[in-house]
C-alpha cells in the first residue's frame, strides 16, 4: 500500500466516524444509506469524478447481488486493498469489511479496522524501507 493509499484509508475511517453517512446492509448503497464499502466508493467517486451511482456502480438490484455488495476494481486499487472486500481487524479478529457491516458492526467499529489496516501498511512500508537501506 502506498503512502497515498494509506492516507485514503485513514480518510475513509474519518468519513465512517463523521456521522455524515447512514449505514445500510446487503449492498453498497440503498437510497441515502451506505455500507462501509459504499462510503469508500462514494469517497472515490467524489475524489476522482469517476463512476456514477446506478450506472457504472449498481445502486440497488432487486434481491441480493454479489456485484452490488463490493465496489468495482478501480475503488479497490484506489485504496490499495488486495481484495474487493478487504479483511480488517475488528475486536481482535480479521473480518471481511462487508460481512462485518452486514453483521451489525457499527461504522465506528469498522473505522477502527480501516485505521488498523492503514497502520499495519505503514509499519510494513517502514520495515521494507529499512531493509532496502541495509542492502
Amino acid at each position: 500500500m502506498t503512502n497515498q493509499q494509506i492516507q485514503r484509508n485513514l480518510k475513509l475511517a474519518e468519513a465512517l466516524e463523521s456521522g455524515k453517512y447512514e449505514q445500510c446492509t446487503g449492498r453498497l448503497r440503498d437510497g441515502d444509506k451506505f455500507c462501509c464499502l459504499g462510503v469508500a466508493t462514494e469517497l472515490y467517486r467524489k475524489a476522482t469524478k469517476n463512476l456514477r451511482w446506478g450506472g457504472d456502480v449498481p445502486m440497488s438490484i432487486s434481491g441480493f447481488n454479489f456485484i452490488d455488495k463490493v465496489p468495482p476494481l478501480c475503488v479497490t486499487q484506489y485504496y490499495g486493498w488486495p481484495d474487493r472486500n478487504p479483511a480488517i481487524r475488528i475486536e481482535g479478529r480479521n473480518r471481511l469489511a462487508a460481512e462485518a457491516n452486514d453483521a451489525g458492526k457499527t461504522f465506528h467499529d469498522i473505522a477502527k479496522g480501516f485505521r488498523k489496516l492503514a497502520q499495519s501498511a505503514k509499519r510494513a512500508n517502514r520495515k521494507a524501507a529499512k531493509a532496502k537501506a541495509h542492502k
